[in-house]
Parts: structure tokens; C-alpha cells; sequence
């Protein structure tokens, strides 16, 4: 029996946190739609786990993108099960303005890492700073980070705020 989860690690308090369960016929897999920052203007941070088939992958993917169309910073990230490009051309993914990271993070299996399976894409008014893969292995998957650059004013000063 698989078991799925989505996770978020913090230190800057979120405006809200909005578990989406994801269409597909077998339950479980589901997205996590995180808003930081300003109301009027949040990063949107969204992680998933997709399913394996394409066909089901394509309407998570548009139930997503529609949650998220009209927002301009969004960070989408999670176990896509394929190649990032693949759904950038072949999902709604490729009508908002995502841009895969340019280095390809191999983070499964977590024991060898062989394939990029997890994807980091980001909004292109947003800068990456630094991204990679997490060398701690608490599943068949590592964790992939990112640091990426907003507007000096964009979080207030002190991650308690």
C-alpha cells in the first residue's frame, strides 16, 4: 500500500494553508497550497504529489492551474512522477509563466539517485537563488529546496512578525 504526503518547512509564518485533495481514481494524493506574504499580493507556494498517468496527471494539473492562474509569484513544487518539461508542454502547466530550474535534481530512488522525478518551478518574477537536492533520506524521494529572492519589503523584517 502507497502512502503520500506533502510537507513544508518554515521559518516565516504563512497567511494560509490549504490542503486540495487531487483528482484521480485511486484517494491520497493531494497538494498543499501555501500563501505567505502580503494579502493583496501573496507568494503562492504550491506542493504536490502527482499520480503516474499522464491522463490523470493532466486533469490534477488543470484543477491546480485554476486554483492558482491569477496569482503572479508561485513556486510549484513536488513528485511529479515524469519530467517536468513533459507536463510544461503536454498540461495547463505551460499557459502560466512557471519556468523549470535550469539544473536537473536527481532525487529517486533516495538511496541512488538516478531520476528527477521531484520539480521545482517558479514564476519568472521570481530570482533562484540556489536549489538542490537534500541529502536526507526519510522517504524513496530526497527533498529538493530552493532560495529564491522577492522585493526587499516584501516579508516583514523579523520571521516571528
Amino acid at each position: 500500500f502507497a502512502q503520500h504526503s506533502n510537507g513544508l518547512l518554515s521559518r516565516f509564518h504563512p497567511l494560509s494553508v490549504e490542503e486540495l485533495p487531487l483528482p484521480g481514481l485511486i484517494p491520497g494524493r493531494g497538494a498543499m497550497i501555501v500563501r505567505y506574504g502580503r494579502p493583496e499580493e501573496p507568494l503562492i507556494l504550491v506542493m504536490l504529489h502527482l499520480a503516474l498517468g499522464l491522463r490523470t496527471q493532466k486533469a490534477q494539473i488543470a484543477h491546480l492551474c485554476d486554483a492558482i492562474r491569477s496569482y503572479r509569484y508561485v513556486v510549484f513544487m513536488g513528485d511529479f512522477n515524469c519530467h517536468a518539461e513533459r507536463l510544461l508542454q503536454d498540461t495547463a502547466l505551460g499557459e502560466l509563466d512557471l519556468s523549470p530550474l535550469p539544473v536537473q535534481m536527481k532525487s529517486f530512488p533516495s538511496w541512488r539517485p538516478e531520476k528527477g522525478l521531484d520539480h521545482i518551478l517558479v514564476s519568472r518574477t521570481l530570482k533562484v537563488r540556489n536549489a538542490g537536492v537534500i541529502c536526507f533520506p526519510v522517504s524513496d524521494h530526497l527533498p529538493v529546496a530552493i532560495d529564491i529572492a522577492l522585493p526587499d519589503d516584501y516579508f516583514p523584517s523579523s520571521p516571528e512578525s
